[in-house]
């Protein structure tokens, strides 16, 4: 699915390998810390259609290059890609398309997560089966901060595992969490020694792999049911008031002040 299918994809922005029967992803932006734009959510739909729709694949791993994760949403992302209210939000409709195309594929998804997964960055790895994560990775969602509404899932996922005064403790007082600490808090499957996460949901997807794939199946749709009733209706709210908040003057002068504090440490990025 794309919302604007003029101009033909130049970039690949993830890596595919195939590890026996897994399908391993790799974001790959390293000039911006692994940050998320429209065509990385479009592409990513893309390999979640191929682990959907190839028999062969028992499980998809999610992870980022160069010892990020995501530094989250892209915040030079080109202009707005619709209309009227949703016009400034139609990008967040399209990526909780994917982010609920991957919430009920068919086979086990896995995120390994080094270093920082910021905003909606969080919520994708969120809205994966598994989350194996470095002791020393960062979680974190400073969307008060840049004048925004948590976007992304994150929002469903905090209240869900912690319950609304934890989440809302996190989420507007902008509280980061390690990876050791989203363990305790229920938030990371499993925690590794730095650098090693990847290596973890490698052999945690070669385990699955020797399940039955009907069971396998049938097992994450039934946690996915106890877990997900009324999902579609927070996304849907989730939606209307991004939507709504976008049009909020306070919003500009937000994205701008976070966009001069960036400036510097973006020049220091490697190009």
């Amino acid at each position: 699915m794309s919302l604007d299918n003029s101009t033909p994809p130049t970039e690949t922005f993830w890596r595919i390998d195939r590890r026996g029967s897994t399908l391993v992803a790799s974001l790959d932006r390293p000039a911006v810390r692994n940050a998320l734009n429209f065509l990385c959510w479009e592409q990513l739909e893309s390999v979640i259609a191929e682990a959907d729709g190839s028999p062969d694949v028992r499980a998809l791993v999610l992870t980022g290059g160069g010892g990020i994760f995501s530094a989250g949403g892209d915040m030079k992302d080109p202009e707005p890609r619709g209309e009227g209210l949703l016009r400034e939000a139609a990008r967040l409709r399209f990526l909780q398309t994917v982010l609920a195309r991957l919430a009920r594929l068919s086979t086990p998804s896995i995120a390994a997560v080094e270093g920082p997964a910021v905003g909606v960055a969080w919520g994708l790895a969120l809205t994966c089966d598994f989350v194996v994560a470095a002791r020393d990775a960062k979680f974190i969602a400073p969307f008060a901060a840049r004048g925004l509404l948590p976007d992304g899932g994150v929002g469903f996922h905090l209240v869900k595992a912690l319950g609304r005064l934890r989440a809302t403790e996190i989420l507007l007082g902008n509280r980061a969490l390690s990876g050791a600490e989203a363990y305790d808090a229920g938030l990371v499957s499993e925690v590794t020694a730095p650098g090693e996460a990847l290596e973890r949901a490698l052999a945690l997807a070669e385990a699955l792999g020797l399940s039955s794939r009907d069971t396998t199946n049938l097992t994450l749709r039934a946690l996915r049911r106890a877990e997900q009733s009324g999902y579609r209706d927070y996304l849907d709210a989730e939606l209307e008031m991004a939507a709504l908040n976008l049009h909020n003057p306070d919003v500009a002068a937000a994205r701008m002040s976070f966009r001069k504090a960036a400036e510097p440490s973006a020049k220091r990025e490697p190009s």
